[in-house]
């Protein structure tokens, strides 16, 4: 009697292979290999870096201001840093009377927010590809939403 080794794989496994690989590839890969694919996350932890920078500075009894425009962030007054570029990077405040892309703000020497992220805190959306946000509550504590 003959006896036949089955070498390889079916026509079957190797159909399903292939497809599960397709799918992944076209949902995942994008994520992966775009060229903003984290720069929204990479953008608010930067901020919210500086953020925590300027409120400590300022209950420390410095001036400091976060400035935010369509180009750039950055700390003013005796904190004052280096500027954050914003490359194909939006940055926007959102309030109740309308969103603004170019704003600032500071703290009380409690850490409050004063300016235009009110007492009331505020919510700053950056946009890079994928979006992520920015929260600041009335008491100070900034993180991300």
């Amino acid at each position: 009697m003959l006896q036949y080794r089955q070498r390889g794989f079916t026509l079957i496994e190797l159909v399903v292979t292939l497809m599960l690989v397709s799918i992944l590839a076209v949902t995942v890969a994008p994520r992966f290999f775009g060229s903003n694919a984290f720069q929204a996350s990479i953008t608010r932890d930067a901020l919210i870096t500086q953020v925590r920078a300027a409120q400590q500075a300022r209950m420390a009894g410095q001036m400091c201001q976060v400035q935010v425009n369509g180009s750039q962030f950055i700390l003013s007054g005796d904190c004052a840093a280096e500027a954050y570029p914003l490359d194909n990077t939006q940055v926007i405040l959102r309030r109740s009377g309308g969103d603004l892309s170019s704003f600032s703000f500071s703290f009380d020497r409690d850490g409050s927010p004063n300016g235009q992220c009110s007492a009331s805190g505020c919510r700053i959306e950056i946009i890079a590809g994928d979006s992520a946000e920015l929260c600041i509550e009335a008491e100070g504590y900034a993180h991300d939403c």
